[in-house]
């Protein structure tokens, strides 16, 4: 069984620049024109009223195909007979056993062509447009990677010239001839991102390795020997592990969570994610059918629909509690880097009342300056339908999650470690729709936010009356319905 742990949008470094250049192709000429020269091919040299006699032209039409072929430089005249140019003779090949002259033309054509700058391959349309870039983590390129693009692209453009036709262009290169003449100038266009979303998850016959793929099966093809993958492990790469018996003890406290504990091994310190994953997907991790276990970030596309198909049901109930209120873990550098966070967001929003004053999405981040919160902002601010509120501390410790509609739901995540360098871990929690748990975990909350000794609201205007701050306008009054 394959288990989503959560996607990740990595953001490939790509530029756009404009390719001015010249192509000569296949010319057929008109069939007069082309027999004529012919002819003149076979006689070596010929006078103009055999020509004239053989064709059965009038004089205008001889003179005209005349002027016409001296001007193209495929006829001159000697000792008062027409001859082939060297040009024109230089152009006869052998087809099917015949021989016919073959010209070609050069144009001048201009085209915007995009690159991205790990190892400077070509994109597509379909590989440029396959993901969303709003949230992602960015790829940390090499310096020799920004060096001497003008010269790189130009290159590229010379080797990849029928990809290009292809891939870009959309053209038939195989019945339509046209080669690359010359370059003659490169230009910078615009720089850009280009993302290359990627699914983490387990499977259960082996649960303890972490495994990738490409969510786009456009950028798999692109992709095929998965090069990027090591970029991408390389730029999320972790420190030393940490213990997380404490945090996790920390967890259970502040989530009263009614299944985890069943899996955790003191003697080990860690999760036992073998049996977990095993009975998980065995459908032996349910306390009932309103509490059972999450396996993965909330919004997975299996959590969210868990998620929000049972708050519809609740909502379409008409309750008098509404509102979001989540405790994220966006610290981590692979946290909410997907659409799907915006996804469940907007889902979960789009079942309040507006005309209720708690009807609101407030995430919750754990932040220590004013940059941070910038930083955090800038990750986050395409969520319009969200609030944010910076916390002094972790609520629950430093590897949980908490989401909570105060009176109708609570969902606790703990985000277990893999044996693995990657910042990717493995959520796994509970969600329960019965009134015990969320009204025990809602007062923990409640007591928790109110002891804190300080809040520093760095996403607050500086400005702002204390009433009309997050916290006090929206965060408060949802826990206290």
């Amino acid at each position: 069984m394959k288990i989503q742990l959560g996607k990740v949008c990595f953001g490939l470094p790509m530029k756009s620049f404009f390719m001015d250049y010249t192509v000569s192709k296949k010319r057929e000429l008109p069939v007069v024109k082309e027999f004529v020269i012919r002819l003149i091919y076979s006689l070596s040299s010929t006078s103009l009223e055999a020509i004239q006699d053989y064709f059965g032209l009038t004089s205008k039409e001889m003179l005209a195909i005349v002027d016409d072929l001296q001007e193209e430089n495929l006829i001159e005249w000697e000792a008062g007979k027409i001859k082939l140019t060297y040009y024109a003779m230089s152009k006869f090949t052998e087809e099917d056993g015949n021989l016919r002259p073959t010209f070609f033309e050069v144009t001048d054509e201009v085209s915007p062509v995009e690159f991205e700058l790990y190892s400077f391959r070509m994109l597509s349309t379909d590989v440029r447009h396959s993901g969303s870039q709003d949230f992602n983590v960015s790829l940390n390129l090499p310096d020799e990677c920004y060096r001497s693009l003008l010269s790189k692209a130009q290159n590229a453009f010379d080797t990849n010239f029928n990809l290009f036709r292809e891939l870009v262009l959309k053209e038939d290169v195989f019945s339509e001839i046209k080669e690359l003449y010359k370059i003659n100038q490169v230009s910078d266009r615009f720089d850009s991102t280009l993302p290359l979303e990627v699914e983490y998850f387990l499977d259960t016959d082996s649960p303890n390795t972490l495994k990738m793929e490409y969510v786009s099966k456009t950028v798999d093809e692109w992709d095929e020997d998965k090069s990027m993958f090591s970029l991408m492990d390389s730029t999320i790469q972790v420190g030393t592990m940490k213990d997380q018996h404490d945090s996790f003890h920390e967890y259970l406290e502040a989530s009263n969570d009614p299944l985890l504990v069943r899996y955790w091994d003191d003697n080990t310190r860690t999760l036992n994610i073998k049996a977990l994953a095993n009975h998980y997907e065995n459908g032996l991790t349910k306390k009932n059918d309103n509490t059972f276990m999450l396996l993965g970030n909330f919004y997975t596309e299996q959590n969210r629909s868990i998620i929000t198909s049972r708050l519809k049901e609740i909502f379409e109930a008409k309750p008098d509690n509404s509102g979001l209120i989540w405790f994220t873990h966006a610290e981590s550098k692979t946290w909410g880097k997907t659409t799907d966070l915006s996804k469940l967001v907007d889902e979960v929003y789009s079942l309040f009342d507006k005309r209720k004053k708690m009807s609101k999405v407030v995430l919750g981040m754990a932040c220590e300056s004013y940059q941070e919160s910038i930083n955090l902002r800038n990750n986050f601010w395409k969520l319009s339908d969200a609030e944010l509120i910076d916390l002094p501390a972790r609520f629950g410790g430093e590897d949980s999650e908490f989401m909570i509609v105060p009176g109708l739901m609570v969902a606790c995540l703990f985000h277990a470690q893999l044996d693995d360098q990657r910042d990717i871990s493995f959520p796994v929690g509970y969600v329960s729709f019965e009134p015990k748990f969320i009204s025990e975990v809602s007062t923990k909350i409640l007591d928790w936010t109110i002891l804190q000794p300080k809040y520093n609201d760095f996403f607050e205007r500086k400005d702002l009356e204390e009433e009309q701050k997050v916290r006090n306008r929206y965060f408060l009054p949802m826990l206290q319905q």
